[in-house]
């Protein structure tokens, strides 16, 4: 891709101010003006050695990445060199207006990638080329339209039409694919209210026209329907009268509507019915109030208290107990003027007899069994020393060594040597719920996945020793790992290549720069897709 710079619009070609020694100032502006002579005269390779050089001595230099930038060859490293500009200088304007045709150009070029991979029946490859389009444009109608077309979700690809109906209202892909939808979840609404309304389930067939009212208020059938389910003449009125506004000519509103109002109008024109046991009625009632009024009377004359009764009660401090006072007295006052009880002499003959045959001396007091002692804590003599408290055992702490505490987050290896990259894809990961396993090296890498056994493999390409490459086909040539995803990573200095991609086995790429939102979805789509094998 190849971008004009005009180095006098950016002003003279010098550092911006970073570099500290005449000498190192001298050498600078000698690289930046050869790197820029190299890249007017289409000497990328020269150009591209110098301002490097250049960037060695002071990495802050707007112009040196501009021009960067302008001999780029990969819209990926091209926005790479623009993001340093804009690091450095987040209004310059060359800079924002090369980023944003940038990603407009990298997104229609990411959707055509994934048509192609669609075409080779390599759908898990389309849709992620499809997200990735979305990251750079999420205005690309296109990305969405592909994305419905290969979801299985029908909410889903109901949500990427709607979405391509907000960019472009117009399109008749999305316009008749949702109507299609609409029509169906209307019907089926409908019918699951008929049916609940056949089967006698009213409650059920209210709300499911509740729904479709929610979205079709101007239903016909929904309304016709709530007529037959009306509870009430006013209800049903109702309805009918909402069909009729909805459908003025609606047979079958008109016909309730009329024999509506020839009830109301019998209805209005009632008078009082003459019973002909209304004298019977009242002689009752009037029998009922004496049979009441003589009762009352009784329980007055009841609660009344005699004469002979009022003496009596000047006599006693009370005139009656109830029931508890009563027992009171049974359980606690000493019996007065009570004859002694004794058993009669021919059971005494037999006890003592007993006694006497089996030795058996038990019969004594109840009482010598029972050691004194608190009126709550009454126990058996033998049991008092012997007998340990069922509660000793209660409120005894558990031994935390016996709980064995299981992690069973999905845990997924990051390979990166860049210790700031690692750091953040991490962090990202971690907080999103994932177990995070770090190497620094592909060599490393490789013996964390054989021996932990991640879930997935985010792997850089651009590493010194073992690239990402050669961790993927390390990988897939052993018998434990085959299987398992390896999602490759390119940026600045390592660019995904396809064809080296597919030969080394690798399950997926992902360009740098990204957010967190695409480095989640990666994931997630490379998670799922792994458990369904």
């Amino acid at each position: 891709m190849r971008l004009e710079v005009d180095p006098n619009s950016e002003g003279p070609l010098q550092s911006n101010g970073n570099v500290n020694h005449q000498n190192d100032q001298e050498k600078f502006a000698e690289y930046l003006n050869a790197g820029v002579k190299a890249a007017q005269s289409g000497d990328r390779k020269t150009a591209r050695r110098n301002l490097m050089s250049a960037l060695d001595i002071d990495a802050q230099s707007e112009n040196a990445w501009l021009w960067l930038a302008s001999i780029s060859e990969y819209p990926e490293e091209l926005l790479v060199f623009l993001n340093n500009v804009l690091d450095i200088n987040p209004k310059n304007e060359r800079a924002l207006q090369w980023s944003a045709s940038t990603k407009l150009l990298l997104s229609k070029t990411l959707v055509q990638r994934g048509i192609d991979a669609h075409e080779n029946d390599r759908h898990d490859f389309a849709v992620q080329c499809f997200d990735q389009a979305l990251s750079y444009d999420v205005h690309n109608a296109n990305a969405w339209l592909w994305l419905a077309a290969l979801c299985e979700s029908e909410e889903k690809r109901l949500e990427y039409f709607a979405r391509v109906l907000e960019i472009d209202p117009e399109n008749q892909t999305a316009k008749a694919a949702v109507e299609a939808a609409e029509s169906n979840s209307r019907q089926t609404l409908f019918n699951n209210a008929a049916w609940c309304a056949t089967n006698r389930d009213m409650a059920g067939a209210n709300q499911f026209l509740d729904q479709l009212f929610a979205k079709w208020p101007a239903d016909v059938d929904g309304w016709t329907l709530k007529c037959h389910l009306a509870d009430s003449l006013e209800e049903r009125r109702d309805s009918c009268l909402q069909l009729i506004e909805f459908d003025a000519e609606n047979a079958y509103a008109k016909a309730c509507l009329s024999s509506l109002e020839m009830i109301q109008a019998a209805a209005e024109n009632w008078t009082e019915p003459v019973s002909e046991n209304l004298e019977k009625q009242q002689l009752t009632e009037t029998n009922n109030s004496s049979d009441c009024v003589e009762a009352q009377a009784e329980e007055q004359n009841f609660i009344e208290l005699s004469p002979a009764t009022a003496v009596q009660a000047e006599d006693h401090s009370e005139v009656a107990l109830d029931d508890e006072d009563v027992l009171s007295q049974f359980i606690f006052e000493e019996p007065q003027n009570v004859e002694p009880f004794e058993l009669p002499a021919e059971i005494i003959e037999d006890l003592n007899s007993m006694e006497s045959d089996t030795g058996d001396s038990s019969l004594g007091s109840v009482a010598e069994q029972y050691e004194t002692v608190e009126l709550d804590e009454m126990v058996p003599a033998e049991m008092v020393d012997d007998e340990p408290s069922p509660f000793d055992s209660v409120a005894q702490p558990i031994p935390t060594e016996a709980i064995d505490i299981v992690d069973d987050r999905p845990s997924i290896l990051v390979v990166e040597n860049n210790p700031t990259a690692r750091k953040l894809m991490a962090g990202k990961l971690e907080k999103s719920g994932y177990k995070v396993l770090c190497a620094e090296s592909g060599r490393e890498g490789v013996e964390m996945a054989r021996t932990m056994r991640p879930a997935l493999v985010l792997a850089d390409i651009a590493m010194p020793g073992m690239d990402g490459y050669a961790i993927c086909r390390t990988l897939r040539d052993n018998a434990d790992t085959r299987e398992m995803p390896v999602v490759l990573i390119s940026g600045k200095d390592g660019f995904y290549e396809e064809g080296l991609g597919q030969a080394s086995g690798a399950s997926g790429f992902i360009t740098k720069p990204f957010g967190p939102e695409t480095l989640m979805k990666t994931v997630e789509n490379f998670l799922a897709a792994a458990t369904k094998m």
